[in-house]
């Protein structure tokens, strides 16, 4: 009887592990070719840097002076009124102290990031001078929204902003889900 028991609660309830919904979130494939997931907008350079990362090599490389600024980004659908956790790693190379980046999560109505968002929320906006975890936990997107845009941004502002960017994430938290019902798990013993 007490594997009977224990056979149903594990059929009742199992843990989903939280999935990252973003594409080449390691920038394993070069981010810089259209297809593998990211874009970009805004003056500067962007490339992929084979030789760094964290917490392994390759990464993705912002490179701002003066006025420049630039996101990285990328769109992906969501379902309304579940809570997201986002975050980055970054290592700023080169900065003299007037710079701007981090990490955003735009939310949107439509399925595509198209219009204006609903709301933006974001992580710090700091400089680290080494690797750094960037990130925000519990966020929960409104009811309406259907999309969200992750940007990794940059803003040199009158400066010089070198900033690596690498193991990008966006999950839902892991929750137990039911996976079978009372009555298919009585229908199994019939």
């Amino acid at each position: 009887m007490r594997w009977l028991i224990i056979l149903m609660t594990a059929l009742l309830v199992t843990p989903v592990m939280a999935e990252n919904l973003l594409t080449n979130p390691d920038f394993d494939l070069d981010p810089t070719i259209p297809g593998n997931g990211w874009s970009t907008v805004g003056t500067g350079l962007f490339e992929w840097n084979q030789s760094s990362g964290d917490p392994a090599a390759p990464s993705a490389r912002t490179d701002q002076i003066n006025d420049e600024s630039m996101t990285l980004f990328q769109c992906v659908e969501i379902t309304g009124g579940l809570t997201f956790d986002f975050s980055a790693r970054s290592y700023t190379h080169s900065s003299i102290g007037a710079s701007n980046n981090g990490v955003a999560l735009s939310v949107y109505e439509s399925s595509d990031c198209s219009g204006d968002p609903i709301e933006t929320v974001y992580t710090d906006q700091t400089t680290f001078p080494n690797w750094a975890l960037r990130e925000r936990q519990g966020y929960t997107a409104p009811a309406n929204a259907l999309s969200a845009r992750i940007e990794l941004f940059s803003e040199a502002n009158g400066d010089n902003n070198y900033i690596s960017w690498d193991n990008v994430k966006l999950t839902t938290p892991s929750v137990p889900v039911e996976t079978k019902n009372w009555s298919n798990i009585k229908a199994l013993f019939r």
